[in-house]
């Protein structure tokens, strides 16, 4: 996004915050249009992902890239997902979620013996 797309969100802002400014006093009205517009500009660089497991996630394709918490996504919070190796998933560090966005591993198949029992020692 480019401060020409910018700008011209700006012009499409600006009437409506003279409407609202009529309404209610123009305080507070520019700082809100500015966290609007910042969130809007945050937002456009992350897109909702599926991952293969159903999850899904927002991510961020740039450097670096990243997966983001859906549920703080939601209150406008960009919170990373870290992973977590030894459960498979990724964790938010701000809400506790975790998410599985691989499959996990399959265990090697039991070696049952001729008799039907798992043999000592194998």
């Amino acid at each position: 996004m480019g401060m020409r797309d910018l700008f011209s969100g700006l012009a499409e802002i600006r009437p409506l915050a003279r409407c609202l400014g009529t309404l209610k006093g123009a305080r507070g009205i520019p700082r809100r249009m500015l966290e609007l517009v910042s969130w809007s500009a945050t937002t456009s660089r992350y897109h909702l992902w599926a991952a293969p497991t159903g999850i899904t996630v927002f991510r961020f394709d740039a450097a670096p890239p990243h997966y983001a918490c859906p549920k703080c996504y939601e209150r406008r919070l960009i919170s990373r997902l870290q992973a977590d190796a030894e459960r498979c998933l990724y964790v938010c560090p701000l809400c506790g979620c975790d998410y599985l966005l691989k499959e996990r591993p399959k265990p090697p198949p039991l070696d049952y013996g001729p008799g039907g029992f798992i043999e000592p020692g194998r």
